[in-house]
């Protein structure tokens, strides 16, 4: 016989120096034993709880095989009991028990419980199947609520066996008006063969981390009003987009509106002064976690306006780039408002064809405020760029009803004052997205 079996239960036993004797439960005293065990140099006490259920002596002479749910002892033979205690001590070797291992998908396998990557379950079995169905992320698209469940147990849209729940699976709703611009990777400005490219448009790779909504629209002058109280739009009209205002007065209105709508201003504007309605001087800071209305920057704005597009419109390349508003340009005559189809004034918000991301008027109609101070791009990739530290000029983009065609292209970059405004200059309000 090489090994047996013993099964450990709830009782104590001590190993002697008697290689002949297990004294169950002996008491600490002065005995031959005790003193024997005391004496041998490296002597170690062990205490094992067992269930006896072949004969000890015969078991622990030719070597015991001791097993506790899923853990085994092994005592090998050759030496006596003793010897066998004190020499093998560090051999002993524990062996996982096995049960039922309960995917997320509802299958289910017999394994160990460090393999098991879902729910385990001692000795269990899997015939029949005890898991649950398979679980997903289970997704309220009104409120943006996400839940993992069973797909019995979804009570709004159930996304499948594994979706988990994220911004991406189940994105909170837009605010009415905007839509979700999901982030990426793109080139930023223009190559050197675009016709009317400007040398400011040093294609550089930019990654946007954080989705954000945007706009549909401009914002109109019954927007303005609205919140400001006063519209002094140059080309008035209530479906128009505003303009007139400074890039103080944009970003004021911004914070104007979150609170309205029960957002957290972004910005924080001290020491303004003004000159009539309009904010002249300010200091202006950004919070970039609160969740309220802001200007895009201008990173944000081109990757908006080209909405995966690589050309000089969203809807392909441009056709008249001199300094010429006839004949018209195809293609940014079905996009915007510009000198070749609106001279010298605006129309009314989204009269033309949306961009793939669903934005309209991002080529023309009126030029939007952005939040960075102008500078040169740098080199390189960038994340997230909101502009230099420094600057005295703020950055405005797109184009205007009065402009040429190349000064409406994705890639066209342009500046002025903060405290001046001009007639055909707004905005477009954006949100990062949670």
């Amino acid at each position: 016989m090489q090994n047996s079996e013993l099964r450990i239960q709830n009782t104590e036993y001590r190993i002697a120096a008697r290689p002949d004797r297990l004294d169950p439960g002996s008491p600490p005293g002065d005995t031959a034993d005790e003193e024997a065990i005391n004496n041998r140099e490296g002597d170690t006490t062990m205490k094992w709880s067992i269930g006896l259920i072949l004969g000890l002596g015969l078991s622990l002479v030719f070597g015991a095989s001791v097993s506790q749910g899923g853990w085994m002892m092994r005592i090998h033979q050759g030496a006596t009991v003793e010897e066998r205690a004190l020499a093998d001590v560090d051999s002993l070797t524990f062996y996982d028990a096995t049960g039922s291992c309960c995917a997320l998908d509802g299958t289910c396998t017999v394994t160990t419980q460090t393999v098991c990557s879902g729910v385990w379950t001692l000795h269990g079995v899997c015939t029949p199947n005890p898991c649950p169905g398979p679980t997903g992320a289970c997704c309220n698209t009104t409120s943006g609520a996400c839940t993992i469940t069973t797909q019995g147990a979804c009570t709004f849209t159930w996304l499948g066996a594994g979706v988990a729940c994220n911004a991406v699976t189940c994105p909170v709703p837009p605010p009415t008006g905007m839509v979700l611009i999901p982030a990426g990777t793109f080139m930023m400005g223009s190559p050197t063969s675009e016709p009317g490219r400007v040398t400011n448009e040093t294609q550089h790779e930019v990654t946007l981390t954080h989705a954000m909504y945007v706009s549909t629209y401009e914002v109109t002058q019954s927007e303005w009003q609205s919140v400001m109280g006063w519209n002094e739009s140059g080309i008035q009209g209530a479906a128009k987009p505003v303009e007139t205002l400074t890039w103080y007065d944009a970003v004021s209105y911004c914070n104007q509106r979150s609170t309205l709508d029960g957002y957290t201003s972004v910005y924080t504007i001290a020491g303004a002064t003004y000159s009539g309605n309009h904010i002249t001087n300010a200091t202006v800071t950004w919070n970039q976690a609160a969740n309220g209305y802001r200007l895009l920057t201008e990173a944000e704005w081109e990757y908006a306006a080209r909405a995966t597009s690589t050309t000089a419109f969203c809807n392909g390349g441009i056709t008249v780039s001199g300094y010429v508003c006839t004949p018209l340009d195809p293609n940014l005559d079905q996009v915007g408002w510009y000198c070749g189809n609106s001279p010298s004034t605006t129309q009314d918000v989204g009269g033309k064809a949306a961009n793939a991301w669903g934005l309209k008027d991002m080529h023309g109609n009126v030029w939007e405020w952005c939040w960075d101070l102008w500078g040169t791009y740098p080199t390189g990739p960038l994340a997230d760029p909101t502009g230099p530290a420094s600057g005295s000029y703020r950055v405005y983009r797109g184009g205007g009803g009065g402009d040429f065609a190349r000064y409406c292209r994705s890639a066209f970059r342009s500046y002025y004052n903060p405290d001046g405004s001009i007639n055909d200059l707004g905005l477009r309000l954006s949100m990062t997205a949670p």
